[in-house]
């Protein structure tokens, strides 16, 4: 097939079905709303216009789509692999089940774009606007996301253990269930950010804003978040044992559930914290500022709260057994209202 074939084709809406094209230059080309399947394409379609067109099976190896138009387009399990996207317009674009291992989309224009079930291994978004982009169960490992606006992007059970996240945007990031592993996140921009039962293990927050995210059920065992600045930030259920919050400010913070167990609180602001049920068994809250904290039901077994401020700091039927805790700072203990209606209830869920 050549090129004028292949244009009259696309103007007349005629699939284009198993054609090499390898043969052919498509710089520029015109290929809006096709349907390409099971096609080899050329490797020159810098700048090509493919806007609202849909590829089934093709074969884009080596590809260079540099500045190309793929707005609105699909790819359905396409090959993808070391294909460069540099400066390209993929704005609402769907890649599903494709191989797009070292594929390069160095500052693409691609929000609200989607990879779903796509190989991404040592795929490199440098400098791409992902903002609101979905990442749903793709293979990350050794992709490069330095740089990288991923503001309200969604990546959903993303392998991101060895992908390099230096510099990138993840406010209001929505990370579920993400295998992150121990990183760094000094360079990163947080903010309400969602860290719904992912993986971080080891990883540190030390000295930055935090404001608000959401840590529910994730693994943070040995994290860092020294002097982090996190009011309001969500840690129910999550497994912080052995980390390390020295002198960070958590205010209003909510750890129910949380497993703190050797935690290190020591300086830390906690003013209205919650920490309901929380097991603290070994923690240490020393210095720690605890105005009207509440760790009711909490299991506080040999935590150390030496020179902690805690007036009105809600102690209600905690364990306590080898606590170091002042009984002059002001803590309030048992409720016995509470107690009571507390019982009646667990009677009446019995019966």
């Amino acid at each position: 097939m050549n090129l004028e074939e292949l244009l009259d084709k696309v103007q007349h809406g005629e699939p284009i079905r198993h054609q090499d094209l390898r043969h052919l230059s498509l710089v520029q080309a015109d290929l809006a709303g096709a349907t390409f399947e099971g096609v080899a394409f050329p490797t020159q379609l810098q700048g090509a216009l493919l806007k609202e067109s849909t590829f089934v099976e093709c074969d884009f190896t080596g590809c260079q789509l540099d500045t190309a138009n793929l707005h609105l387009a699909t790819f359905y399990k396409c090959t993808l692999s070391s294909a460069s996207f540099v400066e390209a317009k993929l704005i609402a674009t769907n890649f599903a089940e494709c191989n797009a291992e070292s594929a390069v989309f160095h500052r693409a224009e691609a929000p609200i774009a989607t990879w779903v079930n796509t190989a991404l291994c040592k795929a490199s978004f440098e400098g791409a606007n992902l903002d609101r982009a979905n990442l749903l169960e793709s293979v990350c490992e050794e992709a490069s996301f330095r740089n990288c606006n991923l503001e309200k992007a969604t990546l959903y059970r993303a392998d991101l253990r060895t992908a390099d996240l230096t510099g990138a945007n993840l406010s209001l990031t929505t990370l579920v269930e993400a295998m992150i592993g121990a990183k760094v996140f000094t360079s990163n921009k947080l903010f309400r950010t969602q860290f719904m039962r992912s993986e971080l293990g080891g990883s540190s927050f030390a000295d930055m804003d935090v404001v608000q995210c959401n840590f529910m059920g994730a693994d943070l065992r040995e994290a860092s978040f020294e002097r982090a600045r996190a009011p309001q930030c969500f840690f129910g259920e999550t497994n912080l044992k052995k980390a390390t919050l020295c002198d960070g400010m958590f205010p209003n913070g909510v750890f129910e559930k949380a497993n703190v167990t050797e935690a290190n609180f020591s300086g830390a602001t906690l003013e209205e914290a919650y920490f309901g049920h929380a097991v603290a068994v070994g923690a240490t809250f020393a210095r720690a500022k605890l105005r009207e904290a509440n760790l009711s039901h909490a299991d506080l077994t040999g935590a150390d709260f030496t020179g902690a401020a805690m007036f009105r700091a809600r102690f209600h039927r905690t364990k306590r057994d080898g606590v170091l805790l002042n009984p002059t700072a002001g803590w309030l203990g048992d409720d016995a209202e509470l107690v009571a209606v507390e019982d009646w209830k667990t009677a009446r869920e019995k019966e």
